[in-house]
Order: C-alpha cells, then structure tokens, then sequence
C-alpha cells in the first residue's frame, strides 16, 4: 500500500548551505573549505533602553566586543545557524578588565524578551522567544544550565548580504554596579564556509 505522506531526508547544515546558495547562483560555494562557524556581537547596556540591534553596526566595535568587521559575510563565505543565546558581561570600567561573565539564566528581567533575524531586510527567524533558551522549554537541552536554542529550521547567511538580530525586552536590563559598565552579548554557531583558493581540504 502507497504511504499517504513521503518520507524526507533530514537536510543537513551542510547541504542547506549549498542548495540556498545555488538558489542565489553562488555554486561555487560547494567547491570551498567546510568549517565551524561562530559569530557575536556585544552591546552596552545603559539601563535606558529595552531594545537592541546585533550586528547592526559592527565595524564602529572591535575584538572582544565582536569578531565581524562588517554585518555580512564575506565572498565565498556563508554560514548555517544551529544555535544562539546571550551571555552578560561586565567590564571594570577603569581598566577594561573582564569582571564577570553569566549565562541569562542570572538575570529575571531578560525572561521576557524575544528577538528576530533578518538578512537583506528580509525577516528569516521571527520573534523568537528568550524563553525558549530555558531548560525548562527547550526540547535540545541536555542540561539544567544549557540556556541556548536550537534552531528546527536551519538559517543561512549568504555572502554580502547584510543581516542583523534585533532583540527587546521587557524591561530594561540592570546597569552595572560601581565602577562596572555592563554588557549582553548575543553568539550565533554552526556550520560555515569559508575561502579555499587550494580547494576543500
């Protein structure tokens, strides 16, 4: 008897990769060197706002805060998202000496928030809530202190296109305390490509 539904192949971050780049006449990037790929970007929190744009912006910062020179991947490189979540730093302010370094779990007032993905103006992931990062919720987490999420979908980030990750809150996140300038950082990770003029190795 014929199955009612078709049975699908899980599609792998790899070929994601490579068959939304094919859709954008970029074949070439099947013929590049296959990595691990995992970007941030980090905002000061001033205690006046509930509302943050990643990456937008991100050649006006530079290492530790980000490790992109631009809000766009760069010729011959994309990149598959597999997995995202925040972290809060704090930062002596007189000598720029890491303080502190917390999962979101430490901090209430960021339950309640969500954020979206866009590239080329386009929305690909939509309001996704902070609170799906707990372990409480999050169906792909392992451990009571794994505040991350796991995409079902697999997002792509395609070469020269600009993306960005606005996220708000309920509340506006706490300040940090006497001589401490506090920060939230949002990291993205999964499977990239990357330049190989030698070929794939």
């Amino acid at each position: 008897m014929k199955k009612r539904f078709p049975k699908f192949a899980q599609v792998s971050a790899q070929n994601k990769m490579i068959n939304t780049a094919d859709k954008f006449g970029n074949n070439g990037i099947k013929k590049q060197q296959g990595t691990t790929r995992v970007i941030y970007d980090t905002l000061m929190i001033d205690g006046s706002t509930k509302n943050f744009n990643f990456f937008e912006n991100v050649q006006s910062r530079a290492f530790p805060f980000t490790n992109l020179t631009e809000n766009k991947l760069n010729v011959g490189e994309t990149m598959s998202i597999e997995r995202a979540y925040f972290t809060l730093i704090a930062l002596n302010t007189a000598t720029g000496l890491i303080t502190s370094i917390t999962p979101l779990d430490s901090d209430i007032k960021t339950m309640l928030g969500e954020f979206t993905i866009e590239q080329a103006n386009t929305v690909i992931a939509k309001q996704i809530p902070v609170l799906s990062m707990s372990p409480d919720f999050n169906k792909s987490a392992d451990f009571d202190s794994d505040w991350s999420f796991d995409f079902d979908t697999l997002l792509t980030l395609q070469p020269l296109l600009e993306f960005k990750v606005p996220a708000r809150f309920s509340n506006n996140l706490e300040v940090g305390k006497d001589n401490e300038t506090a920060y939230i950082r949002l990291t993205l990770e999964g499977a990239g490509a990357i330049i190989s003029p030698r070929g794939t190795f």
